[in-house]
C-alpha cells in the first residue's frame, strides 16, 4: 500500500515516528514528513498523474510551515507562525491519492528532530480540535493521548474501518450540502472562499471554475458581470466580523435573463480563542417569492386606497379586543369632521338618541349565530350641532372557538339625498296639498368598479353582488370594450380612458341604456390609476335624474295651479259681481215710489233670477268644498228616468226658447225604468251639462239629452250642436278652474267648476264620465251608473 517508501524513513527519534504513525491510523492514509524544497515531491506528483509540483502551487507555495493533508477527495492545510494555529476545510478534486504530507521549510538546513516531533504532535492537537473526529474508537479519549506510547499503531483494519464510516459520512453531508436549495459558504479569516455548494456555484455561475482560496477580488477577476455583488458580499462580511456575532443582510442578484433574486442572508464570524479570525459561514435562502407578494400586497394597498378615496362610501374595519375601528376613504367627506370615531363606545355616543339602540341591536350576534349581516340608515350628532344621515351595511361575526368579535363593512353619507326627498315633498304640497307625500324616491345602489388598460380592455372588476351587473363577468372580462358595449357607448369610453390617461386626472360623463323597455341613466368617473390602466366607477342614477324630472313637473304643476286659482279668482269675482249687480241696481229702482206695477213685477223676477244664480255659484263652490274633503254621502233611492228626463225637459225649456235651440229627450222604447241611486247628484250632473251645452250651442241649434240601457249599467248622455272641444283639452276640461275659452275672447261666464263637479259625482256614484267632440262639430258627453 506504500507506494513510495522514501519518503516515510526519514531518519529521526521513535517519538516523531510513532506519533506519525498515530496520525497515519487516524486519518486512514500514510503520512510522511518532507521538505517543501525537496524535489521528491514534484517526482511524487508525477509518478501518480504525470502532473508537475508546480500544478499545485496553492498548496505548495506558503513558505511557512504547513500541513497538506491528502485523502480521497479531502484535503485540509494547517498554516503556522511558527507552529500550526487553524485549518480550514475544503475540496481538491486535482489530487486523487491516499497519501499524507508533513512539509517543512527548511531555509537550507535540516529541521531539528524535536520540532518535528512538536509540528506534528500540535497537528494532532489542531484535528482534535477543529475536525471534531467522531468515530468510536477515539471518542473516549483524546486523539493526542496516542502520542503517548512509543510503539506504532499499525492496526490497518481498524485505519481503513475508520476511514470508510468517515467517507460514508462525508459522502452523506456532501449530498445534502449540494441539495438544499439555500445556498452555503465558508470562507477563511482572510476572506478567501473554501467551500460553496452548488446552489451558490450555479448563482454566481462558477461552474467550471477554481474558486476556492480565493477572494472576492480574485474572483471578480473570473466572473466580471458579479464583481459588484461579489464586492457587496465582501462589505457585508465586514460587517458580520466587525459585529463579532451572526447578521442577517439582504442581498440581491440579477441573474443573466435580468430578473432579479431577492436573499436573506446569515452570516456568521467564527473566532479562535485568541480573538482572531478563524472563518465565516454564509447561509442565504432565496426570498424573492416573498418579496415579490410584499411589493404586490403593497401595490393592491395603494390601489385600494385609491379607490376608496373617489367612492362616495368609507369602509370600516373593528374588533372587540381593543375596540379599535379603522376607517378606509375620506372620512371627512362623510361625517365633515377630522375627528373620525376610533371607537364602538365613541360612534355609540354620537348617534342620534333614538336610532342608538337599534344600531346596538344590529351590532349584536345572537345566541347560536356566528355571524350578523345588516344594514340600516340612521343619524349622527356632530360636534357642532348638525345633524347628518347615513346609510351602513356590513357584517359582524365571531373568531372561531373565540369570544373576539370583529366587524367590517361601508358608510355612506346620503344626507343630501335626504334633503332632496324633503325639498321635493315641499314642491309637492305646493302642487297640491291633499296629495300622499311622496316616500323613498332615492334607492342607495353601491356603485360598480371597472378596471380598463389603456387600449380598452377589461382587466378587473368590483360589483357589491354580480346581479348588479347587466352581463355576467365572463362576457365582458378581457375583452375589448367594442365588443362588450353598444358601438356609441363603446366609443364614449375609449374616449375617456385616453383623456383620464393623458391628463392623469378624473373624467366624468353619463350615458344611457335601454334595458327590457326601460330607460337606464348611468354617472361614469373614469379616474387615471397607474400607467396605462385607469378605473372606471359606475353608479345608478335613473332614480336621481327621474327624482329631478319630477321635481321640475311638480313645479309647472304648482305655477299651472297658481294660474288656474288667479283665473278663478277673476272669474268668481266677475260672476259674483254680475248678479250682485242686478241685484242692488234693480232693488235701488224698486225704492223709487213712481214705479208701476209692471216694472216692479219685472224688477223683481230680474231680483229673483240673479240670486238665484248667485246662489247655484255658491252650491257650486260649496260643491267642490265638500267633494275636496270627502264629506259628499249618496243617499239611495228609487229615481224614476222617464219622470226625471221630463223634469230637465221642462227646466232647460225657456233658456233654450231664448236662443231658438231645440231640446229633445230621448228614451228608450221601455219608458218606465226606475233604478235606485242618489236623485240630486245625478240631476245636478245633467244640470251642468244641459247647462253648458245651452251655453256653447249657437242660436238654432239642437241638443239632444236620454238614456240607454246596457246589461247592468245605465249609460246617459248630452249631446249638442255647439262650438265643439279641441281633443287635445279632452283631459283639462275636467279639472278645477279649467276654461278652455278664457283666451278666446268670448266671455262666456261661469267658474271653470262645473265639469269637474260633474266628474266627481259620476265617480262617487261608481261610474265614468267621457267626451267625444271636435271643433265647430258638437260635443257629446256620456256618463254611465251601475244599476
Amino acid at each position: 500500500m506504500i507506494k513510495n517508501q522514501q519518503f516515510f524513513n526519514s531518519p529521526g527519534e521513535p517519538d516523531w515516528k510513532s506519533s506519525l504513525n498515530v496520525l497515519s491510523n487516524v486519518l486512514g492514509a500514510h503520512v510522511g514528513l518532507v521538505e517543501k524544497k525537496d524535489d521528491r515531491v514534484d517526482w511524487f506528483y508525477k509518478h501518480q498523474n504525470g502532473r508537475s509540483a508546480s500544478e499545485y502551487h496553492h498548496i505548495l507555495k506558503e513558505i511557512e510551515p504547513h500541513l497538506t493533508l491528502s485523502s480521497q477527495q479531502e484535503w485540509f492545510k494547517v498554516k503556522s507562525s511558527p507552529i500550526a494555529s487553524h485549518c480550514f476545510v475544503s475540496r481538491l478534486k486535482a489530487i486523487n491519492c491516499n497519501h499524507i504530507f508533513l512539509c517543512i521549510h527548511t531555509y537550507g538546513s535540516v529541521p531539528h528532530e524535536s520540532y518535528k516531533q512538536t509540528l506534528i504532535r500540535q497537528t494532532i492537537k489542531i484535528l482534535e480540535d477543529d475536525l471534531n473526529l467522531n468515530n468510536e474508537e477515539f471518542s473516549q479519549k483524546p486523539i493526542s493521548s496516542y502520542c503517548k506510547s512509543n510503539e506504532p499503531i499499525n492496526d490497518y483494519n481498524t485505519s481503513a474501518g475508520i476511514q470508510e464510516a468517515l467517507e460514508e459520512r462525508n459522502a452523506h453531508l456532501l449530498t445534502l450540502f449540494n441539495s438544499t436549495p439555500d445556498f452555503i459558504c465558508f470562507k477563511d479569516g482572510e476572506g478567501r472562499w473554501m467551500e460553496a455548494n452548488q446552489s451558490l456555484i450555479s448563482l454566481f455561475g462558477l461552474e467550471g471554475y477554481d474558486y476556492r482560496g480565493k477572494n472576492y477580488r480574485d474572483l471578480s477577476l473570473l466572473i466580471p458581470n458579479r464583481s459588484k455583488e461579489l464586492k457587496f458580499c465582501h462589505e457585508t462580511d465586514n460587517l458580520a466580523w466587525k459585529s463579532r456575532r451572526p447578521i442577517n443582510v439582504e442581498e440581491h442578484f440579477v441573474q443573466a435573463d435580468g430578473v432579479r433574486k431577492f436573499f436573506d442572508v446569515i452570516k456568521a464570524p467564527l473566532f479562535n480563542v485568541d480573538g482572531s479570525r478563524k472563518g465565516l459561514v454564509v447561509l442565504g435562502r432565496d426570498i424573492t417569492g416573498r418579496k415579490l407578494a410584499e411589493q404586490e400586497n403593497l401595490e393592491n394597498e395603494m390601489r385600494f386606497k385609491l379607490v376608496a378615496m373617489h367612492t362616495n362610501d368609507v369602509i370600516f374595519e373593528w374588533n372587540s379586543t381593543d375596540d379599535d375601528f379603522i376607517w378606509n376613504g375620506n372620512i371627512r367627506s362623510i361625517i365633515g369632521s377630522s375627528n373620525s370615531p376610533s371607537s364602538f363606545r365613541r360612534l355609540l355616543t354620537m348617534i342620534h338618541p333614538d336610532d342608538r339602540l337599534k344600531m346596538l341591536d344590529l351590532w349584536r350576534i345572537k345566541p347560536g349565530q356566528q355571524s350578523n349581516i345588516w344594514k340600516n340608515e340612521f343619524r349622527l350628532l356632530l360636534s357642532d350641532g348638525n345633524l347628518i344621515y347615513l346609510l351602513g351595511s356590513g357584517m359582524v361575526e365571531r373568531k372561531e372557538n373565540s369570544d373576539q368579535i370583529r366587524a367590517y363593512g361601508t358608510i355612506t353619507n346620503i344626507t343630501r339625498e335626504k334633503e332632496l326627498v324633503h325639498t321635493l315633498r315641499e314642491a309637492l304640497d305646493v302642487a297640491e296639498s291633499n296629495h300622499a307625500k311622496l316616500r323613498g324616491l332615492l334607492a342607495i345602489i353601491p356603485d360598480i368598479i371597472f378596471v380598463f388598460n389603456g387600449d380598452g380592455y377589461f382587466i378587473d372588476y368590483h360589483v357589491h353582488e354580480e346581479k348588479g351587473l347587466l352581463v355576467s363577468p365572463a362576457s365582458f372580462m378581457d375583452k375589448h370594450v367594442s365588443e362588450v358595449l353598444p358601438a356609441e357607448l363603446a366609443s364614449l369610453t375609449i374616449e375617456n380612458i385616453n383623456k383620464a390617461i393623458t391628463g392623469k386626472g378624473v373624467e366624468t360623463y353619463n350615458y344611457t341604456i335601454r334595458e327590457e323597455e326601460k330607460e337606464m341613466v348611468y354617472e361614469s368617473r373614469m379616474i387615471y390609476f397607474q400607467a396605462n390602466e385607469t378605473i372606471c366607477i359606475v353608479r345608478d342614477v335613473t332614480h336621481q335624474k327621474q327624482i329631478e324630472k319630477e321635481l321640475l313637473l311638480a313645479k309647472e304643476k304648482a305655477e299651472e295651479s297658481d294660474r288656474l286659482k288667479s283665473a278663478f279668482l277673476a272669474n268668481m269675482s266677475h260672476e259674483i259681481r254680475t248678479p250682485m249687480n242686478g241685484i242692488m241696481g234693480f232693488a235701488e229702482l224698486l225704492k223709487q215710489r213712481d214705479v208701476s206695477e209692471d216694472k216692479r213685477e219685472y224688477y223683481l223676477d230680474i231680483i229673483i233670477k240673479s240670486g238665484l244664480q248667485l246662489l247655484g255659484l255658491i252650491n257650486d263652490v260649496l260643491e267642490i268644498s265638500r267633494i275636496e274633503t270627502g264629506s259628499t254621502v249618496l243617499n239611495k233611492e228609487q229615481i224614476d228616468l222617464a219622470e226625471l228626463m221630463s223634469s230637465l225637459t221642462a227646466f232647460f225649456e225657456v233658456p233654450a226658447n231664448d236662443k231658438n235651440i231645440v231640446l229633445k229627450a230621448t228614451l228608450p222604447p221601455k219608458k218606465e225604468i226606475v233604478i235606485k241611486g242618489d236623485l240630486p247628484k245625478l240631476t245636478q250632473v245633467f244640470n251642468n251639462l244641459i247647462a253648458n251645452a245651452i251655453k256653447f250651442t249657437p242660436e238654432n241649434g239642437t241638443i239632444e239629452f236620454g238614456y240607454h240601457l246596457n246589461e247592468n249599467i245605465v249609460e246617459f248622455f248630452v249631446e249638442d250642436s255647439g262650438i265643439g272641444i279641441d281633443p287635445k283639452h279632452h283631459q283639462s276640461i275636467f279639472n278645477r278652474f279649467n276654461q278652455v275659452y278664457e283666451k278666446s275672447g268670448k266671455d262666456y261666464g261661469g267658474a271653470g267648476l262645473g265639469l269637474s263637479i260633474c266628474k266627481s259625482l259620476v265617480e262617487l256614484m261608481g261610474g265614468e264620465i267621457r267626451v267625444a267632440s271636435f271643433p265647430k262639430k258638437g260635443s257629446r258627453f256620456t256618463f254611465e251608473i251601475p244599476l
